[in-house]
């Protein structure tokens, strides 16, 4: 009954309407119905035993757990996120379950949603080596924090311009560099953004010392 209840989205005050009792009794006049909150309880109960089932199986597989997530807002304004997981069980059958439905929170950032994906994977004990080597990464840049700070800024004080190009573009050709149709910026938590803003930055360290000083 509850497999039925939950596959067919019933209503938990159903359980509360006074001809259900009497049908039921035309069939079965043993089994007492019980009231919703019992009902709700079952239901959660069963949510739980299935959840653990699914643990346990995504703990043992052989292979990887591909992840989608989709991103919407209700019309109370809420934003929802909802991931999804794909896999190959053990008798070679593809699997999709829903691992995550809740609400993100406001502002729905790249690092808003890389923070939900993180706490649905570590309720499931899944590993994602990308976001371990961004850890990391992000952990040793620690000691020239300071630094990348100073370069972020400067570069966005030229791109927050359009003078201020030409400008920086004049002392690159002074030289012997070439121009550039636009700065790049970076995404503080993508290591790998920010190691290509470094390596640019580092192309043009000549341009950036001097472009400093006239301005700052």
């Amino acid at each position: 009954m509850i497999k039925y209840i939950i596959h067919a989205e019933v209503p938990f005050l159903q359980f509360e309407d006074h001809y259900l009792q009497p049908w039921i009794d035309t069939m079965q006049p043993t089994f007492i119905v019980k009231g919703r909150h019992t009902i709700h309880s079952d239901c959660f109960k069963k949510f739980e035993d299935l959840k653990k089932e699914l643990h346990t199986e995504l703990q043992s597989l052989d292979s990887r757990v591909c992840l989608t997530s989709d991103i919407w807002t209700a019309s109370q304004n809420l934003g929802y996120m909802a991931i999804t997981a794909q896999y190959v069980d053990a008798e070679f059958k593809i699997k999709k379950k829903i691992i995550s439905f809740k609400v993100l929170e406001y502002p729905h950032s790249g690092f808003a949603i890389e923070e939900e994906t993180m706490r649905c994977l570590t309720e499931w004990g899944l590993r994602c080596s990308a976001h371990i080597l961004n850890i990391l990464v992000q952990d040793g840049m620690t000691v020239i924090h300071t630094a990348i700070k100073k370069i972020r800024e400067l570069l966005k004080h030229i791109d927050s311009s359009v003078s201020r190009l030409p400008m920086f573009n004049s002392l690159a050709k002074g030289m012997g560099l070439a121009s550039k149709s636009g700065i790049y910026l970076d995404i503080p938590t993508r290591w790998n953004s920010t190691f290509q803003m470094l390596r640019e930055a580092l192309k043009y360290k000549a341009v950036l010392n001097s472009y400093a000083p006239k301005i700052f």
